[in-house]
């Protein structure tokens, strides 16, 4: 006889999973009497077979599964009464005695439970409860509960030193609607928070929905603009007392913010030909800085009359630039002219 035993978690309780496997000669033993014992290691009381443990002992009579298609296989599975909480993961686990009465077959095994996120959470991490061990002060046992109260109090959104804004709804809304119950951000304030994720608390069936909120409009009357993250409607229309908190939002730049956004930046960053920074880049380079001169037509006298400067974004480029002047940021072609030595015409043009 072989034996496994597991624990599954079922919500906000264990359940234990048992089954024996009773085979003679290659074939499975069918309409055999097999009963078994659990015992809890941590204090040395018994399963009562009604879902508490106690000091007698219980001899409970395990299921034939199905003598035809799964023949030899026996099983039982216990509902614990303790909670997470009060199962103490770390303990002993249970020692368990499976015996077939007839032939006297007997095995034991050991079962340590162990829990993992995925069984923790059982993917409804709003119904999981904590039992007697929430937070001191909660009200809530919920998981779900205990960590929204958490974000409340806690997150911060911008300098980290603004409370996270959280809206409260007095008039129903709709699918794609969330209206301010309160004084709150206008239409005027939409940029600051479109394209925020957001979470929208259902108080009556305390379920929280991430979204996000696509912008504040006005109807009559100002609200957020509401959509799930994958731009679909709302699973459920806000109802008077739901709330919305916003996550994040855009702040606007200081004056600050844009004076170092402009001086603060490298030069080689004002490369778009016309604008302002590129001008000013150019003037900095035809003020004897990082620049190079090419003559290239002279007159009688040696006086150059055709040629070319160049400017650079920095000395090594200037240093390092040979011909074709692939290095050169900006070219400025120049014509000049002279009368008995002097020069009384001067043109300078930019080509690139």
């Amino acid at each position: 006889m072989s034996s496994t035993a597991q624990a599954i978690t079922m919500r906000d309780y264990f359940r234990l999973d048992f089954s024996a496997m009773i085979i003679t000669a290659g074939a499975g033993q069918t309409g055999k009497t097999v009963n078994c014992v659990i015992r809890r290691r941590n204090d040395g009381l018994f399963y009562d077979n009604a879902g508490a443990f106690g000091a007698g002992v219980t001899v409970i009579a395990m299921t034939e599964e199905d003598s035809t298609n799964l023949a030899g296989l026996y099983t039982y599975q216990a509902d614990l009464t303790e909670t997470l909480a009060e199962l103490n993961l770390n303990a002993d686990g249970f020692d368990v005695k499976i015996e077939e009465t007839t032939t006297s077959y007997l095995d034991y095994v050991l079962m340590q439970p162990r829990s993992v996120p995925y069984d923790l959470l059982n993917w409804r991490w709003g119904d999981q409860w904590f039992g007697t061990n929430y937070p001191t002060g909660e009200t809530t046992k919920t998981l779900a509960g205990w960590l929204w109260t958490l974000m409340q109090a806690n997150l911060h959104v911008g300098d980290y030193t603004t409370p996270l804004p959280m809206f409260v709804t007095a008039t129903p809304g709709t699918t794609t609607k969330f209206y301010m119950a309160v004084s709150g951000p206008v239409t005027a304030d939409s940029a600051q928070y479109a394209g925020s994720v957001a979470v929208f608390y259902d108080v009556s069936t305390d379920i929280q929905y991430p979204c996000r909120i696509v912008a504040i409009a006005n109807d009559g009357a100002d609200y957020f603009s509401l959509t799930q993250l994958d731009g679909t409607a709302l699973a459920a229309a806000p109802a008077s007392g739901d709330f919305l908190i916003a996550l994040a939002r855009n702040e606007a730049p200081t004056s600050a913010d844009v004076v170092d956004g402009i001086f603060e930046a490298s030069m080689a960053a004002y490369s778009t030909s016309g604008s302002f920074g590129d001008d000013f880049n150019r003037m900095l380079r035809l003020r004897q800085s990082n620049h190079r001169i090419i003559n290239t037509a002279f007159d009688v006298s040696g006086q150059a009359t055709v040629g070319y400067l160049l400017t650079y974004d920095s000395k090594a480029d200037a240093d390092a630039d040979t011909d074709p002047w692939a290095l050169a940021t900006g070219r400025y072609d120049f014509t000049a002219s002279y009368t008995d030595g002097l020069m009384d015409d001067y043109k300078s043009v930019k080509t690139s």
